[in-house]
């Protein structure tokens, strides 16, 4: 089984940890008077996100520019209960807006050509990596044994030709992000933009990652994993919790016209023999190997 947490998850509870830079936010229950003071303190922008377990956020209309407190506590609570897909959101919160001339992708994730851990990073962050061309992009092993060290990733930032100014703090920056990877149990993890604000410093401004329940690194954290609604109707939820405790999980569902519905169990591979109880005049089934 997997975990998974987006980026407001990340910034309240692995960011400050492994020093990975994030733009100042404040979640949903933030007062008008707090909001308006930290626009103030961001020069007039914030950005409001729908917390939500799905991608296409921004081409979903679920984040939003804002500039002023009362349509950002306007836009909190309408994107609090946006629906994408299926999906429904957690929650909303607002962060510092970034501006930013460079935007930077990077990944770590599991990779079968290495067998093992590999770095992805694109100049061209901000957008679907699977768009962007070979020439745009870099993916290297890291070894499990060794780490990443800022070495290897400045190399590859040099070969992207990023910008001398910033190859260094983005080569520790990304030492940190490995070592988040390597020491939470993370299957993979994603920062897409990493925007390089007006002081050549990166922040990271969107993140996704899945993390493996079966590591036991995943316990050394002590994470809290947010509970996501899930837009299904209330047959929908008891046909899940049947299925989910039925024998072997093997659970179909017959329509048999009108109102009735027939729940039929598979015994994966194992004998039935029938037999009816005259007395009682009902079916029984004996399960055997």
């Amino acid at each position: 089984m997997a975990f998974q947490i987006t980026e407001l998850t990340f910034m309240e509870q692995l960011a400050g940890r492994f020093n990975l830079p994030t733009p100042e936010y404040l979640v949903a229950t933030a007062s008008r008077a707090e909001i308006r003071d930290a626009l103030a303190r961001w020069g007039g922008k914030g950005i409001v996100k729908a917390d939500i377990m799905r991608g296409g956020k921004s081409k979903a209309g679920a984040v939003k520019i804002v500039s002023e407190a009362q349509e950002a506590l306007r836009e909190m609570r309408r994107l609090s209960a946006i629906e994408i897909g299926g999906q429904q959101a957690r929650t909303a919160y607002i962060t510092q807006y970034i501006p930013a001339e460079i935007q930077i992708y990077s990944a770590i994730t599991y990779d079968s050509r290495f067998l093992g851990p590999s770095l992805t990073l694109s100049l061209r962050g901000g957008v679907d990596i699977e768009s962007v061309g070979a020439e745009g992009k870099r993916t290297i092993p890291v070894d499990v044994f060794k780490g990443l060290d800022a070495y290897q990733a400045s190399e590859v930032l040099t070969e992207l030709e990023c910008p001398k100014k910033i190859i260094s703090i983005m080569s520790r920056t990304m030492v940190n992000f490995w070592d988040m990877f390597i020491s939470t149990g993370m299957r993979m993890c994603e920062v897409n933009p990493w925007h390089i604000g007006p002081d050549n410093k990166p922040y990271a401004c969107d993140f996704k990652g899945v993390f493996d329940e079966a590591n036991f690194k995943l316990k050394n954290p002590n994470l809290q994993f947010p509970e996501y609604p899930e837009a299904m109707s209330e047959f929908e939820e008891e046909m899940a919790a049947w299925n989910a405790a039925s024998y072997q999980g093997q659970a179909h569902v017959s329509e048999l016209g009108g109102k009735l519905i027939l729940p039929i169990l598979f015994g994966g591979g194992r004998k039935h023999h029938h037999h009816r109880d005259a007395g009682n005049c009902r079916w029984k089934s004996d399960f055997s190997f």
